[in-house]
């Protein structure tokens, strides 16, 4: 059980070889697609659910229930869930932070109710795993000749 909650929490940060940004990778049990529409029946948002097992130690919870990891308002159709070869991933820019959550399954909700908002009702925001902070990547930057301990050692 520890092994498969560790490969869902699984991530890997991954630089762009061309302009130097980092990839920033979460796995989880469900990515929702979840349509909000107020009493008159109008859209008012869609919105990316992540939702991932969690193990509860606690008496009196239950063994284990999915909550939600984040959420992240759908600006545009390509932060929709697309199909990959095990199943569903979603990407987006996060400020200079590309980010990439996946799932082995996918749903989609319409409901007149903030599917997000009622998980907090169950489990605390504060409780929440949330999606990993990425790591600052240093640039590499080759040493000045002062710097070189070979410095003064020429070869002709």
């Amino acid at each position: 059980m520890l092994i498969a909650a560790l490969a869902i929490t699984l991530l890997s940060i991954v630089p762009f070889e061309d302009e130097g940004r980092v990839i920033v990778e979460d796995r989880g049990e469900v990515i929702e697609v979840n349509h909000y529409y107020d009493d008159r029946g109008d859209l008012v948002f869609s919105q990316l659910i992540l939702w991932d097992t969690y193990t509860s130690t606690k008496p009196g919870e239950l063994p284990s229930f999915l909550q939600v990891v984040a959420w992240r308002m759908i600006k545009n159709p390509f932060t929709r869930p697309r199909r990959i070869h095990d199943g569903y991933s979603a990407s987006w820019m996060d400020g200079e932070v590309m980010r990439r959550v996946s799932a082995p399954v996918m749903h989609e909700t319409w409901t007149q109710h903030d599917r997000e908002v009622d998980a907090r009702d169950e489990f605390p925001k504060a409780r929440r795993r949330e999606l990993t902070s990425p790591a600052p990547l240093k640039r590499y930057e080759p040493p000045t000749v002062q710097e070189r301990p070979d410095a003064d050692i020429f070869i002709s």
